[in-house]
């Protein structure tokens, strides 16, 4: 009987008692506390330099969508408006949707200069509560293209509301025509000196004045008139 007893003891687990037993079992918490802690650390550093690289990315995408604005997809970058006051000198790109290789879409480049309003201007047949004036330009080719335009143009706006309606003056007297109005054909580096006619009310005040380069097509300037 003694003997079968000491083979059930033999056939126990080892218990981790007694000084011995307590450090086997804090050594291995802390070889699992270890792992633990490596596994959880090289999650964060992935997680965070994944992160990183996102956020990079992000300002480089907006800045060349900002750059670049062709919203019909023709591959030509989009007209813009530029903005002054009179006497400022605004640069313009033309469409370059007329150029004769298509796949080529080189822009003109000219620069217009509204130096001043003129009148208004006397000994024409108007209306007593009308006047005429003119707004003075000058265009200069800044491009490698040739720009032309038959008969420049664009939108004179009032205080208020309304607009003035655009004229050509026509001397039948022999005097000297005060508001010319001559077709552009300009080689680059050319200039040329253009006034716009416009009849307006008598008491009207100007607000702005629009003008859109290519015939209508490019990029458009717009001067402040208001006092």
């Amino acid at each position: 009987m003694a003997r079968r007893r000491r083979l059930r003891a033999d056939r126990q687990p080892p218990r981790l008692t007694g000084p011995g037993g307590l450090l086997s079992l804090l050594a291995l918490l802390a070889l699992v506390a270890g792992c633990g802690s490596s596994s959880s650390g090289d999650s964060a550093s992935t997680s965070s330099g994944s992160t990183t690289t996102k956020a990079a990315a992000t300002p480089t995408a907006t800045a060349t969508a900002a750059e670049i604005k062709d919203d019909d997809g023709d591959g030509i970058e989009d007209p813009v408006t530029v903005k002054g006051a009179l006497g400022d000198s605004l640069e313009l790109n033309g469409s370059g949707l007329g150029n004769k290789d298509p796949s080529d879409h080189t822009k003109t480049k000219i620069k217009v200069t509204l130096s001043k309003v003129k009148g208004p201007f006397k000994g024409y047949d108007i209306k007593s509560n009308r006047k005429l004036i003119g707004l003075q330009f000058k265009f200069t080719n800044t491009g490698e293209l040739a720009y032309d335009n038959p008969l420049p143009n664009g939108k004179l706006k009032l205080v208020g509301g309304g607009s003035g309606k655009q004229t050509t003056l026509i001397q039948i007297n022999g005097t000297a025509n005060p508001c010319k109005n001559p077709s552009l054909k300009l080689k680059t580096g050319k200039s040329k000196s253009v006034c716009i006619a416009f009849e307006v009310p008598k008491k009207a005040k100007l607000d702005t004045f629009e003008y859109t380069s290519d015939s209508g097509y490019g990029d458009t300037a717009q001067w402040s008139l208001a006092a």
